[in-house]
Protein backbone atom coordinates (compact mmCIF):
# COMPACT_ATOMS: atom_id res chain seq x y z
CA UNK A 1 0.00 0.00 0.00
CA UNK A 2 1.26 3.58 -0.78
CA UNK A 3 1.01 6.37 1.68
CA UNK A 4 1.97 9.94 2.16
CA UNK A 5 3.04 12.18 4.72
CA UNK A 6 1.49 15.54 5.94
CA UNK A 7 3.33 17.08 2.93
CA UNK A 8 2.48 14.77 0.60
CA UNK A 9 5.83 12.63 0.49
CA UNK A 10 5.86 9.02 0.04
CA UNK A 11 6.22 6.77 3.36
CA UNK A 12 8.01 5.00 4.58
CA UNK A 13 11.39 6.93 3.68
CA UNK A 14 12.85 4.44 1.27
CA UNK A 15 12.63 2.72 -1.47
CA UNK A 16 8.86 1.25 -1.78
CA UNK A 17 8.12 -1.87 -4.21
CA UNK A 18 5.77 -1.24 -6.33
CA UNK A 19 3.73 -2.75 -9.52
CA UNK A 20 3.26 -0.52 -12.62
CA UNK A 21 -0.37 -0.87 -12.28
CA UNK A 22 -0.30 -0.13 -8.43
CA UNK A 23 1.78 2.98 -9.15
CA UNK A 24 -0.64 4.17 -12.20
CA UNK A 25 -3.72 3.34 -9.27
CA UNK A 26 -1.54 6.01 -6.51
CA UNK A 27 0.01 8.52 -8.73
CA UNK A 28 -2.55 9.09 -11.20
CA UNK A 29 -6.21 7.39 -10.94
CA UNK A 30 -6.83 8.34 -7.67
CA UNK A 31 -5.64 12.08 -7.79
CA UNK A 32 -8.11 14.28 -9.07
CA UNK A 33 -7.92 16.72 -12.02
CA UNK A 34 -4.89 14.15 -13.05
CA UNK A 35 -4.97 14.00 -16.86
CA UNK A 36 -1.90 16.06 -16.90
CA UNK A 37 -0.11 13.23 -14.72
CA UNK A 38 -2.37 10.53 -17.41
CA UNK A 39 -0.33 12.36 -20.07
CA UNK A 40 3.01 11.74 -18.70
CA UNK A 41 2.47 8.15 -17.20
CA UNK A 42 1.37 7.17 -20.68
CA UNK A 43 4.64 8.80 -21.99
CA UNK A 44 6.51 6.76 -19.49
CA UNK A 45 5.07 3.38 -20.29
CA UNK A 46 5.65 4.25 -23.74
CA UNK A 47 9.15 4.55 -22.64
CA UNK A 48 8.90 1.68 -21.13
CA UNK A 49 7.87 -0.32 -24.05
CA UNK A 50 9.95 1.52 -26.54
CA UNK A 51 13.25 0.21 -23.93
CA UNK A 52 11.63 -3.18 -23.68
CA UNK A 53 11.88 -3.62 -27.16
CA UNK A 54 15.57 -2.97 -27.12
CA UNK A 55 16.69 -5.01 -24.03
CA UNK A 56 14.22 -7.43 -22.42
CA UNK A 57 12.44 -6.72 -19.65
CA UNK A 58 15.17 -8.21 -16.90
CA UNK A 59 16.04 -4.83 -14.92
CA UNK A 60 14.54 -2.56 -12.16
CA UNK A 61 13.32 1.15 -11.98
CA UNK A 62 13.66 3.69 -9.18
CA UNK A 63 11.03 6.23 -10.00
CA UNK A 64 10.96 9.50 -8.33
CA UNK A 65 10.24 13.28 -8.14
CA UNK A 66 7.11 15.53 -8.13
CA UNK A 67 5.60 12.47 -9.89
CA UNK A 68 5.98 10.32 -6.76
CA UNK A 69 4.01 13.45 -4.76
CA UNK A 70 0.67 14.68 -4.29
CA UNK A 71 1.62 17.33 -6.88
CA UNK A 72 -0.99 17.84 -9.13
CA UNK A 73 1.05 19.08 -11.73
CA UNK A 74 4.56 17.64 -11.97
CA UNK A 75 6.89 18.42 -14.31
CA UNK A 76 8.38 14.53 -14.93
CA UNK A 77 8.62 11.33 -14.07
CA UNK A 78 12.42 10.76 -12.95
CA UNK A 79 13.64 7.04 -13.76
CA UNK A 80 16.67 5.38 -13.29
CA UNK A 81 17.16 2.18 -15.03
CA UNK A 82 19.49 0.06 -13.06
CA UNK A 83 20.66 -2.70 -16.39
CA UNK A 84 22.91 -5.20 -16.87
CA UNK A 85 26.49 -3.65 -18.08
CA UNK A 86 26.35 -6.30 -20.59
CA UNK A 87 23.34 -5.15 -22.08
CA UNK A 88 24.08 -1.47 -21.89
CA UNK A 89 26.96 -2.21 -23.79
CA UNK A 90 25.79 -4.40 -26.64
CA UNK A 91 23.24 -1.79 -27.04
CA UNK A 92 25.21 1.38 -26.08
CA UNK A 93 24.01 3.06 -29.26
CA UNK A 94 20.34 2.42 -29.44
CA UNK A 95 19.75 3.65 -25.49
CA UNK A 96 20.95 7.41 -26.16
CA UNK A 97 17.62 8.04 -26.46
CA UNK A 98 16.38 6.51 -23.38
CA UNK A 99 18.62 8.68 -20.81
CA UNK A 100 18.85 12.44 -20.09
CA UNK A 101 19.09 14.96 -22.01
CA UNK A 102 17.37 12.52 -25.31
CA UNK A 103 15.07 10.76 -22.83
CA UNK A 104 13.37 14.14 -21.94
CA UNK A 105 13.29 15.67 -25.07
CA UNK A 106 11.59 12.72 -27.08
CA UNK A 107 9.73 10.40 -23.96
CA UNK A 108 9.09 13.02 -21.59
CA UNK A 109 10.66 11.04 -18.81
CA UNK A 110 14.29 12.34 -16.98
CA UNK A 111 16.13 9.00 -17.24
CA UNK A 112 18.81 8.07 -16.05
CA UNK A 113 20.60 3.84 -16.88
CA UNK A 114 22.65 2.81 -14.12
CA UNK A 115 25.37 -0.38 -14.91
CA UNK A 116 24.86 -3.53 -12.51
CA UNK A 117 28.06 -5.64 -11.75
CA UNK A 118 28.00 -8.83 -9.90
CA UNK A 119 29.59 -8.56 -7.14
CA UNK A 120 32.65 -10.68 -8.09
CA UNK A 121 33.19 -8.23 -11.04
CA UNK A 122 36.22 -5.68 -11.19
CA UNK A 123 33.50 -2.19 -11.37
CA UNK A 124 31.36 -3.93 -8.75
CA UNK A 125 32.29 -0.83 -6.54
CA UNK A 126 31.18 1.44 -9.29
CA UNK A 127 27.74 0.15 -9.72
CA UNK A 128 27.90 0.40 -5.51
CA UNK A 129 28.92 4.05 -5.80
CA UNK A 130 26.08 4.96 -8.25
CA UNK A 131 23.62 2.59 -6.00
CA UNK A 132 24.21 5.46 -3.23
CA UNK A 133 24.35 8.10 -4.88
CA UNK A 134 20.75 7.62 -6.57
CA UNK A 135 19.57 6.15 -3.31
CA UNK A 136 20.59 9.62 -1.37
CA UNK A 137 19.23 11.74 -4.19
CA UNK A 138 16.11 10.18 -3.71
CA UNK A 139 15.53 9.86 -0.12
CA UNK A 140 15.47 13.79 0.68
CA UNK A 141 13.52 16.66 -1.23
CA UNK A 142 15.06 19.44 -2.57
CA UNK A 143 16.07 21.99 0.33
CA UNK A 144 12.79 24.27 0.60
CA UNK A 145 13.11 28.36 1.03
CA UNK A 146 14.44 27.96 4.58
CA UNK A 147 17.10 25.04 3.32
CA UNK A 148 15.41 22.36 4.92
CA UNK A 149 15.30 19.21 2.98
CA UNK A 150 12.25 16.92 3.88
CA UNK A 151 12.38 12.84 3.96
CA UNK A 152 10.68 11.11 1.08
CA UNK A 153 10.36 7.57 -0.13
CA UNK A 154 10.23 6.47 -4.03
CA UNK A 155 8.85 3.87 -5.76
CA UNK A 156 10.75 0.41 -6.68
CA UNK A 157 9.56 -1.42 -9.84
CA UNK A 158 10.82 -4.36 -11.08
CA UNK A 159 9.96 -4.96 -14.73
CA UNK A 160 10.24 -8.73 -14.80
CA UNK A 161 6.98 -8.81 -13.41
CA UNK A 162 5.22 -6.08 -15.88
CA UNK A 163 3.15 -6.93 -18.52
CA UNK A 164 2.72 -4.24 -20.41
Amino acid sequence: MITFDKYGNLIPYDVVESSLREFEKHFVEEIRNSKHRSQLFNAYTDYIQKLNKIIGNDYFQWVNGSFVTKALKPNDIDVVSFIDHRIVEKHETELKFFFYPLSKSVHYVDAYIVKTYSAEHLKYKLFKSDNLYWMHQFLKTRPNRAGRQLNKGFIKIDMRHEKL
